[in-house]
This record gives C-alpha cells, structure tokens and sequence, in this order.
C-alpha cells in the first residue's frame, strides 16, 4: 500500500511538473513568436516607408518634368509673339515636341478672350497634328480657363 502511495504521489508530481514545464515551453515559444512578428512588423513598416519615399521621388520627378515641359511650350510661344514670327513654325516645333513626348493629346495657345489660336491633337494612331483654324474653339466658358484668366 505504501508503494502504492508513493507511486500515485510520483505520477502527481510527474504530472505537475510536466504542466509546469509544458507552462513554461509554452511562454517560450509564445515570447519568441512575438518577438518574431514584432521584428516582420518592423520590417513591413520600413519597406512601406521606403516605397512612400520612392513614389515621392517619381511623383516629384514626373511633376518637374511637366513643369518643365510647360515652361517650354511657354517660352517657344513668347518668342515667336515677341519677335512676330509667323505659327507654322511654331506648329513645326510643337507638332516635333508632342510625337517625341507622347503625353499630352493637347496643346493649345488660347487668347485672353478664351479663342484657340493654335492646338495640336495627338493620339498614338495619328501622332501628332495640327487642327485646322475653323475647328479652334473658343475656351471663355471652360472652368480651366476661368481659373487661369484670374491669374492674368
């Protein structure tokens, strides 16, 4: 009987010490796979600052080129009226400038009173052309040129 005892208290404190050590196992792996989300957390917070700062850069770049691009277009106009040269050169130069770039389907340069004097088309099947004077349109209405013209 007292082994029997005996017996029945080493399988109890076997049992207690294997919830023990199944307790403490278990608060091990718990930490480690905490740990480890924690460091994939990181990671995936750095990785997406990294891609915000990139589409930054593009945007900021991209943005500069169309400014830059204005500009042009701008200052190829300004000297032709300045000087009085006659648009069909001008119409040259933009109708070269818009089959190279291949971004803009317009380019127009529209009076103060809202009137198109000059517009080049581009699409990918045609390219780049310029429209023919009785199909200018008058922008006074557009709120594109209603915006601009405050700034006059």
């Amino acid at each position: 009987m007292k082994i029997r005892i005996n017996l029945y208290k080493l399988l109890l404190y076997g049992l207690i010490l294997t919830i023990f050590l199944s307790l403490i196992f278990s608060a091990f792996v718990f930490s480690l796979e905490n740990s480890t989300n924690k460091i994939k957390q990181t990671e995936v917070v750095t990785n997406e600052k990294q891609v915000l700062v990139t589409q930054n850069f593009i945007l900021t770049r991209r943005m500069d080129v169309l400014v830059a691009d204005l500009m042009f277009l701008a200052s190829t106009y300004q000297e032709f009226f300045i000087k009085d040269y006659p648009y069909n050169d001008l119409d040259d130069d933009w109708i070269v400038y818009s089959n190279q770039m291949k971004y803009f389907d317009k380019i127009r340069f529209i009076d103060l009173a809202g009137n198109e004097k000059l517009r080049i088309n581009y699409s990918d099947s045609t390219g780049a052309y310029m429209v023919e004077d009785a199909l200018l349109e008058n922008k006074s209405k557009c709120k594109l040129f209603q915006r601009c013209h405050k700034f006059k």
